[in-house]
């Protein structure tokens, strides 16, 4: 057996590379053999390093922000009930929604990740204007029909 000149591991005689820490040691047996010190040395044993194992992979977590999920679908269950059923007049039931996801989509937005939080928010704001428009447009329309 021999020592590896990088990190001291026993390796057997007929090895190309260390089993520990892969060093070239097939050319070791070729170089001259070191000068023998006559003095005597002090044997110090040192005691054997732990082997090094590379750490498992650890996947983080992805962060997921349910009431901003939740805001954004019930933004776009709002959007779509009002466009496509307001032809039958059904579509109004659905304006109540957009109040309360632009809530929810607030309360979501200090919260990470903000990205469904955000648009809720947004188009949510913007549906309720739209909305309020249009109502204060009908309610002005019909006010100054039955006025005269």
């Amino acid at each position: 057996m021999k020592k590896c000149s990088n990190c001291g591991a026993m390796v057997k005689d007929d090895a190309l590379w260390c089993p520990e820490c892969g060093a070239d040691v097939g050319n070791e047996a070729s170089q001259p053999a070191p000068v023998v010190n006559v003095e005597p040395e002090v044997v110090v044993q040192q005691q054997e390093q732990p082997r090094r194992h590379r750490r498992p992979l650890i996947i983080p977590k992805k962060e997921e922000n349910v009431l901003g999920i939740v805001s954004f679908v019930l933004t776009m269950v709002g959007l779509v009930g009002v466009v496509s059923l307001s032809w039958v007049g059904v579509g109004l039931v659905f304006l109540f929604l957009f109040p309360i996801s632009m809530i929810l989509g607030f309360f979501a937005m200090f919260k990470k990740p903000r990205g469904f939080a955000v648009a809720a928010f947004i188009i949510s704001l913007l549906a309720n204007l739209v909305s309020l428009v249009i109502l204060l447009f009908f309610s002005f329309l019909f006010g100054a029909i039955f006025a005269s």
